[in-house]
C-alpha cells in the first residue's frame, strides 16, 4: 500500500522499514520501493541489499527494484549480480526480470547468456521468457528475436522448449507459428504438444493489438505517477498550512 501511494511519506517510511528482522517482510519493503521511479534515495538503499542479504530472495527483489527504478547506474549493478550463484538461481532470475524492468536495450545481450544452453539450467527459461519480455517493448527487433527464440524450440532442456513457445506468444511472433508446429510434430511429451500447437493457433489469428496495449500501459503508469507526485505536494502544502 505504502508503495502505490508513491508520496514522500510513504517513502520514507518504506527506508525506515528496510531495518526489519523479518526476511519475508523485508522482502515486501523492498519488492515495494521498486515503485519510486527513479529516486536516488531508494536506489542507494536497495544497492548493498542487491549484493548482499541474509535471504537470497530479498537480493532478488533488490536487483528487481532497482531495474524498475529505471536509473542510469541500475544496468551496471544487475550486470554484476547477474552472475552470482544462489538457491535455484533465484538471484540471477530477479537480474532477468530487473532487466526486463529496466527496458534497456543492452538487457538483450544479458539475457541471451542466461539462456544459452550451458547456463545455469534454473535460471534459462525465465531468461527465454524475459528476451520476448524486453523484446516487446522494441518492435523493430521483433523479427531477428523471433527467430533466436525459435531455436530454443529445439534445446534439450524441455523446460526451455516450453518457454520458447510461450515466449513466441508473447512476441506475437506470427511468422514463427511454422516453427511451433514443428515442435509439436516432434514432441513426445503430451505437454509440450499442447502448449506448442495452442501458441501457434493463437498466432495465426492474426489480429496484433500488444502495441495499443503496450502504450496505453506506459501512458497509465505515466499518470499514476503524476498523480502520486500531485498528492505528494499537495500533502506539503496541508502541511504547512497547518
Amino acid at each position: 500500500a505504502l508503495g502505490e501511494l508513491r508520496t514522500t511519506a510513504s517513502r520514507d517510511a518504506l527506508l525506515r522499514s528496510l531495518a526489519v528482522r523479518n526476511l519475508k517482510a523485508r522482502r515486501g519493503v523492498v519488492a515495494a520501493l521498486g515503485a519510486f521511479h527513479g529516486d536516488e534515495e531508494v536506489f542507494a538503499a536497495l544497492l548493498p541489499l542487491a549484493a548482499r542479504d541474509r535471504s537470497w530472495f530479498v537480493e532478488a527483489e533488490a536487483n528487481r527494484s532497482i531495474g524498475k527504478l529505471r536509473l542510469p547506474a541500475s544496468l551496471d549493478v544487475i550486470k554484476r549480480n547477474i552472475v552470482r550463484s544462489s538457491f535455484r538461481e533465484v538471484v540471477r532470475i530477479g537480474c532477468i526480470d530487473g532487466l526486463v524492468e529496466l527496458r534497456d536495450q543492452a538487457g538483450f545481450e544479458l539475457l541471451a547468456a542466461c539462456a544459452t544452453y550451458g547456463a545455469p539450467a534454473a535460471a534459462r527459461p525465465p531468461a527465454v521468457g524475459a528476451l520476448a519480455g524486453l523484446g516487446q517493448r522494441f518492435p523493430e527487433r521483433k523479427r531477428p528475436l523471433g527467430e533466436d527464440i525459435a531455436a530454443f524450440l529445439r534445446d534439450p532442456d524441455f523446460r526451455v522448449r516450453i518457454a520458447a513457445a510461450n515466449a513466441l506468444r508473447t512476441l506475437k511472433a506470427a511468422e514463427q507459428a511454422p516453427a511451433l508446429d514443428a515442435m509439436a510434430a516432434r514432441e513426445l511429451d503430451g505437454r509440450g504438444v499442447r502448449v506448442a500447437r495452442e501458441a501457434a493457433a493463437e498466432l495465426r489469428k492474426g489480429a496484433n493489438t500488444e502495441e495499443e496495449v503496450r502504450a496505453l500501459r506506459d501512458e497509465f503508469e505515466k499518470l499514476r505517477d503524476e498523480n502520486a507526485r500531485l498528492r505528494d505536494r499537495l500533502g506539503r502544502l496541508e502541511v504547512r498550512g497547518q
